[in-house]
């Protein structure tokens, strides 16, 4: 009787801490590397979340020429923080968006784009916290240019 209950003492304690000596002699992952695995794919996926984040906040940052180069960079999304926009052009190319830029400045205030997430980039010559304000700046602009109009931020 006590051999009996040594071996199953003995084989309850292999299954239930030998599971690594097992796995290892059998070529297969121990708790340890299952372990450090998770902790790499969820690593991983924090990182890629991280981005994906970053990514759509660039999407709706409005992008501004630099001075001499003719490119579209991205400013700070703190310039965002007006509702409505007097727009006065929506375009797929950077080099359309530049040359609407140029031909628009001094008409409200300095022009600026936003590239939505669908690609399309508008051009925004005043950036307004009200409708009413926006609706004044957008009777401006129609001496200019009879096309401009309101875009709301949503």
């Amino acid at each position: 009787m006590d051999r009996k209950l040594l071996t199953v003492l003995a084989l309850s304690a292999l299954l239930f801490s030998g599971c690594d000596w097992v796995r290892e002699k059998l070529d297969m992952p121990t708790s340890k590397q299952i372990a450090e695995k998770r902790e790499k794919i969820i690593a991983a996926q924090k990182a890629a979340a991280k981005k994906d984040t970053l990514k759509a906040d660039t999407l709706a940052a409005p992008v501004k020429t630099e001075a001499g180069k003719g490119t579209l960079t991205l400013v700070p999304r703190s310039e965002l923080d007006k509702v409505y926009y007097v727009i006065v052009g929506a375009f797929n190319s950077d080099d359309l968006v530049l040359l609407s830029m140029e031909s628009h400045k001094g008409i409200l205030q300095e022009p600026m784009a936003f590239k939505l997430p669908s690609g399309l980039k508008l051009v925004s010559i005043g950036g307004y916290q009200t409708l009413e304000e926006a609706r004044a700046a957008h009777q401006q602009a129609l001496k200019a240019d009879p096309q401009a109009w309101v875009y709301k931020k949503k």
